[in-house]
């Protein structure tokens, strides 16, 4: 029997949104710096929020299947989500250097 942690779609999806947001970021980042492209950096910021929530639905569907009897809430499952949510976070120490390199609208250079 297969489990939600080996091929669940919800995990697949998370997966690939978390993947989407965090490769993007350094681009995004750049593309800023050069062009000030605010509208890349909306996108890349819904992005981030969109996959941040499909862990946090990854992480409700696995705790409601457990709670139901459905599936086992196995240390592959719970590594599986912790790695969900670190991937997710992975960007944010650039994010927080870029937000404190914003000056009068305009970023600076926080090489």
């Amino acid at each position: 029997m297969s489990t939600i942690a080996e091929d669940g779609l919800g995990f697949r999806l998370a997966e690939h949104l978390i993947s989407q947001y965090a490769d993007t970021h350094d681009d995004v980042l750049a593309d800023h710096l050069i062009a000030d492209d605010c509208c890349n950096c909306e996108k890349h910021l819904q992005l981030g929020i969109t996959a941040l929530n499909w862990v946090r639905n990854v992480e409700q569907l696995v705790h409601t299947a457990a709670i139901e009897g459905i599936e086992e809430l196995t240390p592959e499952v719970h590594r599986r989500i912790d790695a969900l949510y670190e991937a997710w976070l992975r960007p944010v120490p650039a994010a927080l250097k870029w937000i404190v390199g914003i000056d009068n609208g305009r970023a600076k250079d926080i090489g």
